[in-house]
Parts: structure tokens; sequence; C-alpha cells
């Protein structure tokens, strides 16, 4: 006859519950596929995402508008989205495909995270929740400050190279036509940052 050992009880402690249901919301997320349709049309929002906020960041900083509108935030919850979807994004690295979460997690962290948490905190927005008076114009290095910090909005373009470079390998288009829409990009972005 057989034996059968009873296991132990395992010892729940306070985070395990936490750490059981944050797992379990995971595993319901999917990992999206490194390339495809939807990520080809998830990479031309993000362009135009970036252009918008260039854009729209460097005449607000040109003219002194301090607003932040509802452009603003929408443009920021792209952002915040971006980080969203980047941990939940198979990441074709050589010839290999990285799919499991926590080399996607560690992958992203250590290449363009601090560029997109950069980009997408409305850091403009606090400042000016904590400094009133340099969103009224009153205090030159406080203002100077502000714009440095809706400049970081503009963050978001060093990435557009990568981004233009998976649309390419995604898509079967023309070199020739993608080299004309990349140089269009960098032209509107370089004749609006030098405004």
């Amino acid at each position: 006859s057989r034996i059968i050992q009873k296991r132990p009880a395992r010892q729940l402690h306070c985070g395990t519950v936490l750490h059981y249901t944050t797992k379990a919301m995971a595993d319901r997320i999917p990992v999206f596929p490194p390339e495809g349709i939807g990520k080809t049309f998830y990479n031309a929002l993000l362009i135009l995402a970036a252009l918008a906020g260039t854009v729209i960041t460097s005449y607000r900083l040109t003219f002194r508008v301090w607003d932040f509108d509802a452009l603003y935030w929408l443009i920021t919850a792209v952002y915040l989205l971006d980080i969203a979807c980047s941990f939940n994004q198979a990441v074709k690295k050589g010839l290999a495909v990285l799919a499991d979460r926590k080399s996607i997690a560690r992958h992203y962290l250590r290449g363009w995270f601090a560029v997109d948490l950069v980009a997408a905190l409305p850091l403009g927005w606090f400042f000016a929740l904590l400094f009133p008076q340099a969103a009224a114009g009153s205090v030159g290095a406080l203002l100077d400050l502000l714009m440095i910090s809706k400049a970081l909005k503009m963050a978001k373009i060093g990435k557009v190279s990568a981004i233009f470079r998976d649309i390419r390998e995604s898509l079967s288009v023309n070199p020739a036509l993608m080299r004309l829409v990349t140089f269009g990009f960098w032209f509107v972005t370089a004749l609006h940052l030098m405004a």
C-alpha cells in the first residue's frame, strides 16, 4: 500500500494575498506580440502623440502659454498608456523574442523606461501647482524651471527613431517612402524647435 504524506499547510503572510491577486490580474492581461497590425497602429499613435507634444510644447514655451488643457492631458494619457503597454509587449531582441513578463520588464526598465516616465509625468502641472507665482510669470528663475519641466514632455521624441524602425520592419513599405516619412517627421520637429 502507498503512504500518502500530507503537505504542511502554507503559512500566509500579509503580502501573499496581494501577491496572488496581482499575479492573477496580470495573468488576465495578455502579452502582446512584438509585431502585427495592432502594433503598427499603436506605433503610429505614439508618433502622432510625440509630434503633437513637441509642436504644442515648443509653441507654448515660445509664447509662454501655461495652459494645462485637455490636449495636454490627452498627450499625458497616451504617454502613460505607452508605459503600461510596454510592460505587456513582447520584445524582439535579435532573433529571440522575449515573451515572459519578467524578461520584458527587465528589458524595458533598462531601456526606454526612464525617458517614458519623464515624458509621461505631468511635471509642469505639479510645478505650477506647487509654485503658482511661477505660472503667473512673476518669478524669473521659477518661470525657467516651469519651462524646463514642460519641455521634458519633448523627451519622447528620442524614442521615435526606434518606433519608425519597428514600423519599417513590420510593414512591407518601400524603404524610400519610409525614409521620406521619417525625414518629414524630423523636419517638422526641427522647425518647431527652432521657432
